[in-house]
């Protein structure tokens, strides 16, 4: 029943639909009321369809400030996904790729996402420009910046994701 002088900001968007998952609106909200904090909320999809699309975005107040109070968190609490399967697979799916730009992505060999920004065995970033700059999140150098990450994952499919956050 103790209030903190916390706040608790979402660090990536919304995707459309999660039939069978709790949105990351749900995951804020229920935080920061256990935790008797503020919270932000990142009112906008997770993914666009173009880039262009995204850049109008953040550049409006609410989208602007709720990320730079997240680069600016002392603390990160983040899931960690297999993009073959679960939320991961959802944002690859709304991306909606082109052949040829989803075997680009599959050669650049991504394990794991965070806050849909995808990256390899080795913790670096896939810096493909259709899937990268059509999220609206947090970016991975900004969560290094972040003084302590806490990464959540459930099951053995997710090994793979979990070592490529470690060595990034």
């Amino acid at each position: 029943r103790q209030t903190h002088d916390v706040e608790v900001v979402q660090l990536v968007g919304g995707p459309v639909s999660l039939a069978t998952s709790s949105t990351a609106h749900d995951l804020v909200s229920e935080l920061g009321r256990r935790l008797g904090a503020r919270y932000h909320f990142l009112n906008a999809p997770a993914v666009f369809d173009s880039a262009a699309s995204l850049i109008p975005l953040l550049d409006e107040a609410s989208v602007r400030d709720t990320l730079a109070l997240a680069r600016c968190a002392d603390v990160a609490l983040v899931g960690i996904g297999n993009p073959t399967n679960g939320s991961s697979a959802i944002v690859l799916s709304l991306l909606r790729l082109s052949p040829a730009d989803f075997e680009e992505f599959r050669a650049a060999l991504p394990v794991g996402d965070i806050c849909g920004r995808f990256y390899d065995i080795t913790g670096k970033e896939i810096l493909l420009p259709v899937v990268r700059d059509r999220v609206l999140a947090v970016h991975l150098a900004d969560l290094q910046a972040i003084p302590k990450v806490i990464g959540v994952a459930i099951g053995p499919a997710k090994a793979m994701a979990c070592l490529g956050a470690l060595h990034a």
